[in-house]
C-alpha cells in the first residue's frame, strides 16, 4: 500500500537524499573549544548555607543603629550587639551580671564605711550638710547617681533586657544605692540623713533617665576630674581616706558639645571632637579657718573621646564611650579670689596670667 502527496508518493522508507549532507554546510560548523565549553557551562556555586545563630544573635526585634545613639553618634553595648526592642532576659548573663554587681557593691560599701561610718554607728537622725565641703560633694552626689545609673543600665543590656528598661531601671537602682548611702550615713553620729545630698542624688539619677527621652540633653555630658590633691600641693580634707572624700582634689563639669549645638553653616568650621566645659572645684576644704576656703569655677576645653579616639572592634567602642564622661587636663580659666589662666588644668602650670 501507498500514500500518494503532491510530490509523489511516500513509502515506509525516507529517500536516500534526505540523509545528503553538503560537505560545504559541513566544513562551516564551528565546535567550541573545549575550554571555552568549561566556562559557559559551569555550574553555579552552591550558595553557603547560614551559620547557626548564637543565643545573642536570636531573631528578636532589636534597635535600629540608626536610632541607638547618644548626642548623634553611634553608642555601644559591652557585648557589641544592639539593644532589644522588648525585654527577653537571658539567666546566664543575667547571673553574671548580678555577681558582679554585688561585688561592686561590697567593696564600695567597705570604702564608704572606712572614711565615714567607722565607730560611727548611733540613732538614725537627719541632718543637712549644704555648708558642707562649699557644695562640692553635692555636685559629687549629682555625679556619684548619674555615673552609678549609666553602669547599671549597661549591665542590664547584656541580659537581655530592652533598651528603654535599661535606662529605666539603671536610673531606679543607681537612686537606689545612692539612697542607701545615705541611710546609712542617716545612722553615723556625726554625719546624719541629709535632705540636699538626697535632692541631689536623685538629681543625677533623673538627668541620666531625662537624656534618654529628650536627646537634646545628651549634648550636656557630666564628667569628673580627679588628682589626688597632694599631688596638687593642697591640703588634704582632714579626715580624708579615699579619693572619693578627696573634694580638694575633684573638679565636676558638665561638658556642651559646641559642635552640636551651633547651626550647621557654624558647625562645619567647629571640631566635632572639640567641647567646651564648665567646671566647679574647691579650694582649702579641711582646713581649720573657714576663711582659707575658695570656690573655683573653670572654664576649659574639653574633648569628645568618641570623635577624638579611633572606632575599633569588640569592647574597645564600648570603653571609648564610658571615658568620654571623665574629663582630661586641658586649657582653662580658673575664676576664684583671683583669675588664672591653667595651660593644663588642673596641675598649675600657667602662663603666670592673673588678675
Amino acid at each position: 500500500m501507498s500514500v500518494c502527496s503532491a510530490s509523489g508518493p511516500v513509502t515506509g522508507e525516507p529517500p536516500a537524499a534526505a540523509f545528503a549532507v553538503d560537505s560545504t554546510s559541513l566544513a562551516s560548523v564551528q565546535v567550541p573549544d573545549s575550554t571555552e565549553a568549561i566556562t559557559d557551562y559551569t555550574v553555579a556555586d552552591p550558595v553557603p548555607a547560614e551559620p547557626a545563630k548564637s543565643m545573642e544573635e536570636e531573631d528578636f526585634p532589636r534597635v535600629l543603629a540608626s536610632d541607638f545613639t547618644y548626642a548623634g553618634v553611634p553608642r555601644y553595648t559591652m557585648t557589641g550587639y544592639l539593644p532589644y526592642t522588648d525585654t527577653h532576659l537571658k539567666p546566664v548573663p543575667a547571673a553574671i551580671v548580678g555577681g558582679i554587681y554585688i561585688g561592686a557593691f561590697i567593696w564600695l560599701h567597705n570604702e564608704q564605711a572606712n572614711a565615714w561610718w567607722a565607730d560611727q554607728r548611733g540613732a538614725f537622725h537627719v541632718q543637712d550638710d549644704w555648708e558642707y565641703a562649699l557644695q562640692v560633694d553635692k555636685a559629687g552626689h549629682f555625679y556619684g547617681s548619674y555615673m552609678a545609673s549609666y553602669l547599671i543600665s549597661e549591665g542590664l543590656l547584656t541580659t537581655g533586657m530592652s533598651w528603654d528598661a535599661a535606662t529605666v531601671w539603671g536610673g531606679v537602682a543607681g537612686l537606689m544605692y545612692q539612697t542607701y548611702v545615705e541611710v546609712e550615713d542617716g545612722y553615723a553620729r556625726d554625719w546624719g540623713f541629709s535632705p540636699s545630698d538626697m535632692a541631689s542624688n536623685t538629681l543625677g539619677a533623673s538627668y541620666f533617665i531625662a537624656q534618654h527621652y529628650i536627646p537634646v540633653l545628651q549634648n550636656f555630658t557630666p564628667k569628673w576630674q580627679y588628682v589626688p590633691s597632694d599631688w596638687l600641693g593642697k591640703n588634704t580634707i582632714h579626715h580624708s581616706t579615699t579619693f572619693i572624700d578627696d573634694y580638694n582634689g575633684s573638679t565636676f563639669w558638665l561638658s556642651a558639645n559646641v559642635h552640636n549645638l551651633l547651626p550647621n553653616a557654624a558647625a562645619a568650621y567647629w571640631p566635632a571632637w572639640l567641647n567646651l566645659a564648665i567646671g566647679y572645684n574647691v579650694y582649702g576644704v579641711g582646713l581649720p579657718d573657714p576663711r582659707d576656703r575658695e570656690r573655683r569655677y573653670v572654664i576649659a576645653l574639653d574633648y569628645n573621646l568618641v570623635e577624638l579616639l579611633p572606632d575599633g572592634h569588640g569592647i574597645w567602642n564600648w570603653l571609648r564611650q564610658g571615658l568620654n564622661m571623665i574629663k582630661l587636663p586641658s586649657p582653662a580659666l580658673v575664676i576664684g579670689n583671683t583669675t588664672k589662666f591653667h595651660l593644663l588644668y588642673p596641675f598649675t602650670l600657667s602662663t603666670g596670667f592673673h588678675f
